[in-house]
């Protein structure tokens, strides 16, 4: 994972006519951390319209700004499901509580994760399984977390709250996974392999890398 840093100096030290970022994750970083960019959708409007700390990376001003939209405008090229995945990945996912001060889940950051979660039950992820909300929102929470937030989703501690079992929760944590984040393998029977199948998580981010490379904004492997 490129850090903040890294990005900066990417963009400072890119030749002129160039892709000013190495890869989508580094550009999309950029222009989250940036600029408070407004989607022409509703909900992306909704989600990613309030300002963010750490912005100003990479190219400052207005072309910076400048920069990070273009990047965003390319999300509308897009399944929405597969956008939601891009901001489950990149928004900020905890804020400091107006109330108390403390550290808690970002609003913006909840709201799309419920939408995946709704997502999961229309493409029947969990089907055959009784379904609880609380744990479908909490596993697809759980994917997306980074670090040091997983650690405060326990698979345990989500079917303790539930009152269900251990094992029910890991076998629905299994298929959310399965969907988001596919497999290299399959079981064909007999004890045979065959080729796994590709998640929801790598198709939104091959699809966001064709449109910025497309667009010239990153450099590809013969670059």
């Amino acid at each position: 994972m490129q850090s903040a840093a890294a990005v900066h100096r990417d963009a400072l030290a890119t030749p002129a006519g160039e892709p000013l970022f190495s890869s989508a994750h580094a550009a999309l970083t950029f222009a989250f951390n940036h600029t408070a960019q407004v989607y022409d959708r509703p909900l992306m409007a909704r989600l990613a319209s309030k300002p963010r700390p750490g912005g100003g990376k990479g190219l400052g001003g207005t072309d910076g700004a400048g920069q990070a939209g273009m990047i965003l405008a390319k999300l509308d090229q897009l399944t929405e499901l597969h956008q939601l995945i891009i901001l489950a990945r990149f928004l900020p996912q905890t804020a400091c509580c107006s109330h108390c001060g403390s550290d808690a889940w970002d609003a913006d950051w909840l709201a799309v994760i419920r939408k995946i979660s709704d997502a999961a039950m229309l493409h029947g992820v969990l089907s055959g399984h009784i379904i609880h909300r609380a744990v479908r929102d909490a596993l697809v929470m759980r994917y997306f977390a980074n670090k040091a937030n997983r650690k405060r989703i326990l698979l345990g501690t989500i079917a303790a709250k539930a009152g269900i079992s251990d094992r029910t929760v890991t076998d629905q944590n299994s298929k959310i996974v399965l969907w988001l984040k596919g497999s290299r393998f399959t079981k064909a029977g007999k004890g045979q392999l065959a080729a796994g199948q590709k998640g929801e998580d790598a198709r939104a981010m091959e699809r966001v890398e064709a449109a910025l490379v497309a667009a010239g904004m990153i450099g590809t492997d013969e670059d």
